[in-house]
């Protein structure tokens, strides 16, 4: 029997046709989100982070997402990934670092040749970076050549964004485009000495000891962490509120790698009969102030070395994201001869998104999830992990733990993984 295989023109026809079936299905989507969009009024759900109308939100951007990519032909499409990715990312670095943002004044605007003259970049070549500036949506020139803010690039100037921006143009384009070399070299990205930060900065040391010489820097990065809090998917706030912390009522918990303690503030103003110690490195304690709170105290403490103290809790925030896997055994090696029965292993991190049933709107989540990903690989060869990766990772170093579940909320792309401790 012979199997006729479709000549190449048919085969494009039947492609097309299925496109323009998922382009139809898709602006049929996009306008029904829309519509229930405008007439929704933005209230939040006490189960849920994120508000319908949040949710909405990101729904039609993947929709329309997903109609841009299939409304491409194949060469454009990848076109703007390599050629456009980089110019992107070049030309803002390029604004960012002249100081164009901050030039620009965030009412009214400014001639391009005043602007040119305060930046001291020729006004032509300005403006033709500005024009491109302009097909991503940042600043607008008038045809009487003044240059205004957009709502877009007023973000660069003003709000959480503009003091870490800075980082954003530096860090990440230079360590993601090195990622080739560093597989080349190492075969992986495990580790923070095999990441692709050493290769794009040019540099033998690790992510941690570049931004401890370089305290400028490592101040962007705590302001970019911090900035996290106005996020609504990530924000630290809702650690309150997507656990029953009154499991710890009366009882001590400790914050490892704890920071300032700005986590456990948030967690102890909802639930007040909870005793906090919070560790970290000696050079994050020594310059914190007294705790102004009688059941919160600071402690120096290196979490890859042995948990000095036996308490009812020990809680990790974003720090197994940040260490490749046979450090995080390091970590949780530490903490095990401290564990009693019944004592509570809490890890709050990112976790992988559930699939949705139309792939399209989860794409939010699973971009940022990814990207956050990538992240980890390029600046400390470490990665974000799966809930099953998280439970081997425990169960492969303390088998007496025992997994209670994931607290994740719907909308919430960071979750909160529970152990109780039973004895081997």
């Amino acid at each position: 029997m012979t199997v006729e295989t479709p000549s190449t023109a048919e085969a494009l026809r039947l492609a097309n046709a299925s496109t323009t079936a998922e382009v139809l299905r898709l602006a049929n989507a996009i306008q029904e989100a829309a519509q229930r969009l405008a007439a929704l009024r933005d209230e939040s759900s006490p189960d849920d982070v994120l508000s319908e109308h949040e949710q909405l939100r990101q729904q039609l951007i993947g929709r329309m997402a997903h109609a841009s990519r299939l409304l491409q032909n194949p060469i454009d499409y990848l076109k703007g990934l390599t050629q456009g990715g980089a110019l992107d990312v070049g030309v803002v670095r390029a604004l960012v670092l002249l100081g164009v943002p901050k030039a620009v004044p965030l009412t009214g605007g400014i001639p391009l040749e005043a602007l040119a003259g305060t930046v001291k970049v020729d006004v032509s070549t300005l403006g033709r970076l500005l024009d491109y500036a302009g097909t991503l949506g940042l600043f607008t020139v008038s045809d009487e050549q003044l240059v205004r803010h957009s709502r877009l690039s007023a973000g660069l100037a003003q709000g959480t964004y503009a003091p870490i921006v800075e980082w954003d143009v530096t860090i990440p384009p230079v360590s993601a485009l090195r990622l080739y070399e560093a597989l080349r070299a190492n075969g992986n990205c495990e580790g923070a000495e095999r990441a692709s930060f050493q290769f794009g900065m040019e540099t033998n040391e690790t992510f941690y000891e570049w931004h401890k010489a370089n305290p400028k820097y490592a101040a962007f990065f705590r302001l970019g962490m911090e900035s996290e809090k106005e996020d609504p998917r990530t924000a630290p706030q809702n650690l309150a509120r997507i656990y029953d912390w009154t499991v710890f009522d009366g009882k001590t918990v400790i914050d490892l790698g704890g920071s300032t303690g700005h986590v456990a503030r948030l967690v102890a103003d909802k639930y007040p009969g909870i005793d906090w110690i919070i560790q970290d490195l000696p050079e994050t304690i020594k310059p914190l102030p007294p705790s102004d709170r009688a059941n919160m105290r600071f402690e120096e403490h290196d979490f890859f070395h042995t948990q000095p103290r036996s308490v009812d809790g020990y809680f990790l925030r974003y720090i197994f994201h940040n260490w490749a896997d046979s450090d995080c055994r390091r970590i949780l090696a530490g903490l095990k001869p401290a564990l009693r029965p019944g004592a509570r292993l809490l890890v709050a991190e990112m976790v992988q998104p559930v699939p949705t049933a139309a792939r399209e709107d989860g794409w939010v989540e699973e971009r940022l999830f990814t990207r956050r990903d990538m992240q980890m690989m390029s600046y400390v060869g470490a990665h974000e992990r799966t809930v099953d990766e998280y439970r081997r990772l425990v169960d492969g170093v303390i088998p007496g733990l025992r997994f209670l579940g994931c607290h994740k909320p719907m909308g919430s792309t960071v979750g909160i993984l529970e152990w109780i401790y039973t004895a081997e």
